[in-house]
């Protein structure tokens, strides 16, 4: 044979070898993926959170929790000390018996192949503690506001925004035209609820420790009614709510349906919007809910709740 076609015909037999090699290695490899999705290693196996319910915890408990887990596939868990709204269990966070209940989660997830983390503090925060003083701490923006007359010096006392722990620092004040109309939520002739008068200016100050309460009946509304001194137009609304405190579960941050409405005479009153009124879980904190919708004018407007709330701030916006 000449060398040439030796040559030739050899690297042809390694081309097909080596083509054959990578069919080979593709069908292992393939055959290895489809045997790990049938059966995933422990570190392809799904975390969860694991989520400690304000002392309702107890070693029987967390076996048959991790046993479960582990049964059906889950790798690991990231253990989740949290209470708000939820009531007292027979173990107190942090206390002896609570560490004893950790370090037995930690030898049964270990026992049964799972990952066991913890979270660093009870709570959502990750950085709450006494050591840590109001002015070190997460902060939050609040305000208050005055409607004046524009186009010329004037000299005004903002009212001061309510503040958690008394800490309270300026941050800016702002000047900008209002919408027409803007303001004369300030201006309510009357209110009511079921019927009563109740006092307006807790609706329209600043001070978020005094509200109206609405405590509807088993299956019914209740309503808080504002009249105004003559037919308004408006197109939002802010209204603060909280959860009344000495209400069975007062606790959470519950979701209430909500709806506005709108009457020419006080009587026949039509829906405006709906809305779910998110509740504070305490005085004292500030998260209003907003709402808009299409301008409509009207002479009263109400507010109706399935669920008990405090409205402690009232505000409509033309």
């Amino acid at each position: 044979m000449k060398r040439r076609t030796f040559v030739k015909s050899a690297a042809t037999g390694a081309l097909v070898m080596i083509v054959d090699g990578r069919r080979s290695a593709n069908a292992a490899d393939t055959k290895a993926l489809e045997e790990a999705f049938h059966r995933p290693p422990p570190s392809a196996r799904p975390h969860t959170w694991w989520h400690w319910m304000n002392g309702n915890v107890s070693a029987d408990g967390i076996t048959r929790d991790l046993e479960a887990m582990a049964r059906v596939g889950v790798g690991g868990v990231q253990m989740f000390d949290v209470g708000t709204g939820i009531p007292q269990g027979p173990v107190t966070t942090l206390s002896p018996e609570w560490v004893r209940l950790v370090q037995h989660a930690a030898s049964e997830a270990n026992r049964l192949g799972l990952s066991f983390t913890m979270h660093n503090c009870p709570g959502w925060s990750s950085s709450g503690g006494p050591w840590v003083t109001p002015d070190r701490a997460m902060q939050q923006l609040v305000w208050s506001e005055a409607f004046i007359d524009g186009g010329r010096r004037v000299e005004v006392l903002l009212q001061k925004p309510f503040a958690k722990l008394n800490y309270y620092r300026d941050v800016i004040v702002l000047a900008f035209p209002s919408l027409p109309d803007e303001g004369q939520s300030m201006q309510i002739a009357r209110a009511t609820v079921g019927g009563e008068a109740v006092d307006s200016k807790v609706l329209t100050d600043w001070d978020l420790a005094a509200g109206v309460d609405l405590k509807p009946a088993q299956g019914q509304r209740a309503y808080l009614q504002l009249e105004f001194a003559e037919a308004c137009q408006f197109r939002s609304v802010m209204i603060h709510a909280l959860n009344i405190p000495d209400l069975p579960g007062g606790g959470g941050i519950p979701q209430a349906a909500a709806s506005l409405e709108a009457s020419d005479d006080g009587v026949t009153f039509q829906k405006v919007t709906d809305f779910a009124l998110i509740a504070s879980p305490a005085a004292g904190t500030n998260v209003p809910l907003s709402a808009s919708f299409p301008a409509i004018r009207a002479k009263f407007f109400r507010l109706a709740v399935a669920q008990a709330r405090r409205i402690d701030r009232a505000v409509s916006c033309g």
